[in-house]
This record gives structure tokens, sequence and C-alpha cells, in this order.
């Protein structure tokens, strides 16, 4: 098993490693509705995730920024889900905002683009309503755990 995550430990990348080389604490979250989709999310953070020498560089900027912006899945969200959508097998990542570097992300960032690229802005609605560049990972914890389309099904402390 492998988990695909934004650190800004080490090379400060998004990568895709064995399960049990993680530090720290890990929660893991299940749709319990739509099951062709978790397969594709992870397909894609995969592709764009390949292994630690992924080209998707983590963003320390971008994850504090979004404390101060909505997470409402409103027309700049919708935007972005579609250009997540539009680089679902861009290998290394969708570019970044200048066209010829790759994206960078932070961790929940990482998580909600990884499922927006396979959902259509009505299923996203339903089910994973943020703002990926604009949702923190406090926020994401609690809109899981509130959601009654997702529940914990682990966790895990070094």
């Amino acid at each position: 098993m492998s988990i695909s995550h934004a650190t800004g430990a080490t090379d400060a990348a998004i990568s895709t490693d064995p399960f049990g080389t993680c530090d720290g604490s890990v929660q893991v979250f299940r749709l319990g509705i739509l099951d062709d989709v978790p397969p594709e999310a992870a397909g894609v953070a995969l592709t764009w995730a390949p292994n630690s020498g992924s080209n998707l560089r983590y963003s320390i900027s971008k994850a504090v920024g979004c404390a101060f912006r909505s997470s409402s899945f409103g027309s700049g969200a919708k935007k972005r889900a579609a250009f997540y959508r539009a680089h679902r097998n861009t290998r290394g990542g969708p570019p970044g905002e200048d066209g010829g570097t790759f994206k960078s992300m932070f961790c929940s960032m990482f998580v909600i683009a990884c499922y927006q690229a396979v959902m259509d802005d009505a299923r996203t609605d339903g089910v994973l309503s943020l703002d990926a560049k604009n949702t923190s990972p406090m926020y994401l914890d609690g809109y899981l755990r509130n959601s009654p389309h997702w529940s914990t099904i682990n966790a895990m402390k070094d």
C-alpha cells in the first residue's frame, strides 16, 4: 500500500511512498458513495506524484495564504476544478500559473484537486464542495468529519 502526500519536510515535494515510511499522524477517510471516484482520484495522485522525484512541489506560501480566503466552491473554485480535470493525465502534475513549470500545492489542496480532477461540478458539489486552493488541512478535516458521505477509517501515529 502507498500513500500520496504533500509535505514541506526534506525535499518539499508531493510524492507517493510506501505507507510505512510516513512520519507523524495520517488521517484516512473513505467516501461512502460514488464507488468509481476514489480509485480514479488515486490514479490522478499517482500520475501527478509518482514517487519522491515528482515535479509537483510543496508550497508553504499557498498553505499559509489559504487561511485568509474562502473555501467555498464558487466560480473561482469551479474554474480551478475544471483545470484539474483538464490535466488529470498530466504526468508530474498540472502546469503552474506561468504555464511553463509544474504547479505547487499543499497537502489539503493536493487531496481535493485529485478528487475534483475526476468529478464534474455536480458530483463535486455533492461530496467535496470546497476550493482546493483555499482549504486548510484543518478545515478539510472538519468538513470530512461532518459530511454524511465520508467516514474516518484509520489513523496512524508514529
